[in-house]
């Protein structure tokens, strides 16, 4: 009977044993499914983040370099307003040294006469042009900030593209140049007066370029489902 009991017992740990096993797998496999299934959604979303974020940056892109972007329009419209200026400026001058001079020619006339062109590069080649954007979808939980900085006079521009969704930041950024020869362009005529409307030609610049110079990923602000 003790050998019975004994027997029994032993079977009834056994059993319990067993049962505590299965439920530390059992255990063990749900929170492996649950963390595979987080990894998977985290994957999903950061996908949808990337694929929105290049689209836009894109689209925006390749606007700026057709000549379809409002954003850059206005640039090139400050720029033409300062061209603009520096023309004045330049039609002031030769009229104060022709009222000095009492109409005599003298050796300094048509000192910037052939180099109209070089003369705005020299004054607003290091000029800078910014445009900032924002945009929402909350909806979609995404939010949009892109910036357009240019330098019209070196006929360059650089986009930045920061999309965040669900939680991801994808920083994009791309270079521009305007060197479309058979496109639309501006033209800045010379002053008026002087030698000015004898030799020089009027400054032109290109508004629009042959396709996005270089698209690249920002390191700074990119985040992975896996960090």
């Amino acid at each position: 009977m003790r050998n019975g009991k004994r027997n029994e017992g032993s079977s009834l740990i056994c059993v319990v044993f067993m049962v505590a096993l299965l439920s530390v797998v059992s255990v063990g496999y749900m929170c492996m499914a649950d963390h595979n299934m987080r990894y998977m959604v985290r994957t999903r979303k950061y996908r949808e983040a990337r694929t929105a974020a290049k689209s836009i940056h894109q689209s925006f892109c390749e606007a700026v370099s057709c000549g379809e972007s409002e954003a850059m329009d206005q640039i090139w419209d400050m720029f033409e307003e300062d061209c603009g200026e520096i023309r004045e400026e330049m039609e002031a001058m030769e009229e104060e040294e022709s009222e000095g001079e009492d109409g005599e020619d003298t050796e300094d006339e048509g000192e910037y006469g052939y180099d109209w062109k070089l003369l705005l590069k020299e004054r607003l080649g290091e000029k800078e042009y910014t445009a900032v954007g924002h945009g929402e979808h909350e909806e979609k939980d995404m939010e949009v900030e892109i910036t357009l900085k240019a330098v019209p006079a070196k006929g360059q521009a650089v986009v930045r593209t920061v999309v965040t969704y669900s939680g991801y930041h994808i920083s994009l950024a791309a270079q521009i140049l305007f060197d479309n020869k058979s496109g639309d362009r501006i033209e800045i005529p010379p002053p008026e007066g002087g030698s000015w409307s004898e030799a020089c030609e009027a400054a032109a610049f290109y508004r629009t370029g042959n396709g996005v110079y270089r698209y690249y990923e920002e390191e700074e602000g990119s985040d992975h489902p896996g960090e």
